[in-house]
């Protein structure tokens, strides 16, 4: 939290110039690339962060309630379709369907049979989150398949770092009509390789640009 409180700090909010923040964190619970429409003002960190520091269903702003989010100003539904035809016409990334489509089919089937196992999970919000995470496992399979999709719209960044960064790249945003601040989840990096996820990122910064123009 430290370093990113230390970073927004130091940016100038008086430029003309236009600012686009793009931050990128790693989610295994993905299998292709998700962009976050909102962040949400609640801290509850499930594994201290690099000072120690794991505060629980705390607000990031004491100055608004813990259920408040704030929303990306770009237009995430029109990015989302328009990176997907880029990659899809540009043939620079390879498809989704030759990479993720086993590891996902594996994870799906385990979480089936952990779910089936008596008394494996012992809460019912424990079962609630491995229900989500197979929810979205099915999802984003069947999106690749049918669609031949590289990246979809997620609403929920999550509660931990990844979270507390863009709800505050977002509050340093949002009052600033020439400054933008968005978050991508991508996939670990040996399900999708480096190289893969620097044409994601070049399709990402050219749909964004043209969204602003």
């Amino acid at each position: 939290m430290k370093g990113v409180d230390e970073y927004f700090g130091n940016q100038d909010g008086n430029s003309d110039l236009t600012r686009i923040y793009i931050h990128l964190g790693v989610s295994g619970n993905t299998i292709m690339y998700e962009i976050e429409e909102r962040g949400k003002n609640e801290k509850s960190f499930r594994v201290p962060d690099e000072q120690g520091e794991a505060p629980q269903k705390e607000p990031i702003n004491n100055n608004l309630c813990i259920d408040n989010y704030l929303n990306c100003k770009l237009n995430v539904d029109q990015l989302v379709e328009e990176v997907n035809e880029h990659l899809e016409n540009c043939k620079t990334h390879i498809p989704l369907s030759d990479l993720v489509l086993d590891s996902a089919n594996d994870k799906i089937k385990y979480s089936l049979i952990v779910k089936s196992t008596k008394d494996a999970i012992s809460e019912q919000e424990d079962i609630r989150k491995l229900e989500d995470y197979t929810s979205n496992l099915e999802k984003c399979v069947s999106l690749i398949t049918k669609n031949g999709s590289f990246c979809k719209k997620s609403n929920n960044a999550g509660l931990f770092i990844c979270n507390y960064c863009y709800y505050s790249s977002l509050h340093h945003t949002q009052p600033k009509h020439n400054c933008y601040s968005l978050f991508i989840h991508v996939p670990p990096h040996d399900l999708i390789n480096i190289d893969n996820q620097i044409e994601f990122v070049k399709a990402l910064v050219h749909c964004i640009v043209k969204q602003l123009s």
